[in-house]
């Protein structure tokens, strides 16, 4: 899965020069960042972090509004205790509508909200297996332009839920730290 992830992200940005010659407001990105995956069974509520890998390709349609896709790797979860164990490895494809505002002339606040499908990869004490889901993703952005074109950026995402069956569900989100390059 991960030469599929990182093979579709090379391909991603290879195509965006190319198309960002015809089309002014183009974006990329990449980022690094913290996710979490919460597991639920019932009453219990665990916890677990990883790190995560995003690239963004996106255009600006205007000042304000965009529409954005992006790959991420959100990592694996793992939690175990009384000889129980869930491991469960996530990726994640989106597209998303986008809102910028213009916080000053360097900053921008911005928000995403769009569909996600999720992919889990499942190992635990009892099964396994692997399981897509479709939700909705949402999330929360700032942007501090360096130049023209590039600009520093951190972000909290929300992929909802990645699994949900016989009273487990499992959810994940991520906060993350890089770069856009604006064409």
């Amino acid at each position: 899965m991960k030469n599929t992830l990182l093979l579709a992200a090379v391909a991603l940005a290879a195509t965006f020069p190319i198309a960002a010659q015809a089309v002014e407001g183009a974006y990329i990105g990449a980022s690094v960042g913290r996710t979490e995956h919460k597991l639920r069974l019932g009453t219990i509520s665990l916890k677990d972090a990883d790190t995560g890998f995003k690239f963004v390709g996106g255009m600006k349609v205007d000042e304000n509004i965009g529409l954005e896709a992006g790959l991420v790797a959100l990592g694996e979860g793992q939690i175990s205790g009384n000889g129980m164990f869930v491991k469960a490895k996530t990726n994640a494809a989106y597209i998303a509508g986008t809102v910028f505002y213009p916080a000053s002339a360097k900053v921008d606040v911005s928000g995403k909200l769009g569909f996600t499908h999720n992919r889990v990869k499942a190992t635990s004490s009892l099964v396994s297996g692997k399981e897509s889901t479709n939700a909705v993703v949402f999330g929360l952005g700032v942007a501090y332009s360096l130049n023209k074109n590039v600009a520093l950026v951190a972000e909290y995402e929300n992929f909802g839920k990645l699994f949900s069956e016989q009273g487990l569900k499992l959810k994940a989100d991520m906060f993350s730290a890089g770069v856009r390059y604006a064409f």
